[in-house]
């Protein structure tokens, strides 16, 4: 019998090669998972999601690039909207992707919510630093447990998956998980890194995660991949980890799922105003429903008041209500632009919300806004907004009639 030979991307892959073995790694991650527990991974208008049941049934869209919206992602809602008792649907998009900021409101308009973003690093397992010692009251065994999840895609074979426990003082207190993709674009992805929160800060995750990136080395594996939450990326600077590329995640959970699905109108709408399309707005002037003013969102987002807009056609210079409450999302664009807020329903008390405000300040140093830019892109009649400074938005802003000028109270 011919033994498999495992293939993977070697040498110095330019920046594009390694954006496409995340998508390649992370695409195959799920649908393993689909698969392995009783689903099924579909492809639907050219786009593929997996469906993963289970006690929180869950459908994931990795790495979405909507050329035709309406007939791609209408088709895969209804499928979702059938499935019994699903609870989220997770959508996944890398920020280098054209259109990548499109597609928010594009979803927003029908019922997704903004997630977190997923910060994708990469590491050369041929340069040095893999070999430091392990703290001695800590060890990493891999997982041999055959009631697992992991041990189905780890008794596959080809084999693709290994599964890592760390244990302190002979506790198992976290675990890493190894996925190796094969052939030109192959890598370790490194996934479901844990520790619980009693057993941290004593090298348990440097242990756990050292360990497979060892396991991929000695496999011939020259390139590992993850995505960070903001949390972990000292950890894996710390191993030798460099920043790749922001993604972002929306989400559908299931009170929107099993709720009424937004009218054609009310997509339109909410498409208009995300996308800033002036002129889409001023087309739906003339059909005349106020309606679409005085009701949130399908994502929830409040609509422009109806007592400063009593007409669509006002939608298209008038200005979200106040009482809007904003909160920071790190969210980040291309050449340096900065998201600064978005509006979420109203709460009376808002302004004496230290966390959102502080939130706010956290978001605009990151990425090298002002103050007075997220206090002018609070006030923004759009779920999303980017900018360079506040002038610039300002300007950005009025010039296209979308901004009435309000400024932020307080």
């Amino acid at each position: 019998m011919t033994e498999w030979v495992r293939t993977f991307l070697i040498g110095e892959p330019g920046r594009d090669q390694l954006l496409r073995a995340v998508e390649e790694s992370h695409r195959s991650w799920m649908a393993a998972h689909a698969l392995v527990a009783g689903g099924r991974v579909q492809r639907e208008e050219g786009v593929e999601w997996a469906y993963v049941p289970g006690e929180r049934p869950e459908v994931s869209i990795p790495f979405l690039r909507f050329s035709r919206p309406e007939e791609q992602l209408n088709p895969i809602l209804q499928h979702c909207r059938a499935l019994p008792m699903l609870a989220q649907v997770g959508c996944w998009s890398l920020r280098e992707h054209k259109r990548s900021d499109d597609l928010g409101p594009l979803l927003a308009a029908r019922g997704f919510e903004w997630g977190w973003q997923p910060h994708w690093m990469s590491r050369d397992l041929r340069d040095a630093g893999l070999d430091q010692p392990v703290p001695a009251n800590v060890r990493v065994e891999l997982v041999r447990d055959k009631a697992s999840h992991h041990h189905a895609l780890a008794s596959a074979r080809p084999r693709h998956l290994w599964h890592f426990t760390a244990l302190l003082d002979g506790r198992s207190v976290g675990n890493s998980v190894l996925w190796a993709t094969t052939g030109p674009l192959g890598v370790a992805g490194i996934f479901d890194v844990g520790v619980y929160p009693d057993a941290r800060r004593q090298g348990v995750a440097k242990a756990v995660t050292r360990a497979a990136l060892q396991h991929a080395r000695e496999l011939g594996c020259q390139h590992a991949l993850l995505n960070s939450t903001e949390e972990g990326e000292p950890l894996y600077r710390s191993l030798g980890f460099s920043s790749l590329v922001y993604g972002q995640t929306w989400w559908l959970h299931r009170d929107r799922i099993v709720s009424e699905p937004p009218t054609e109108m009310q997509v339109r709408f909410a498409e208009a105003v995300g996308l800033g399309n002036v002129s889409a707005l001023r087309a739906l002037s003339t059909q005349g429903d106020a309606s679409l003013l005085r009701e949130p969102l399908a994502c929830g987002l409040t609509p422009p008041s109806s007592r400063s807009a009593p007409s669509i056609r006002s939608a298209s210079s008038g200005s979200w209500p106040r009482g809007c409450r904003p909160t920071s999302s790190r969210r980040g664009t291309s050449a340096g632009r900065t998201m600064c807020a978005r509006c979420l329903p109203a709460h009376p008390n808002w302004q004496a919300d230290a966390r959102v405000v502080e939130g706010l300040r956290r978001c605009t140093r990151r990425y090298g806004a002002t103050t007075s830019s997220w206090r002018a892109g609070c006030w923004l009649p759009t779920p999303i907004w980017t900018c360079r400074t506040a002038s610039s938005t300002a300007r950005h802003s009025a010039g296209r009639g979308i901004w009435s000028g309000k400024t932020s109270p307080g």
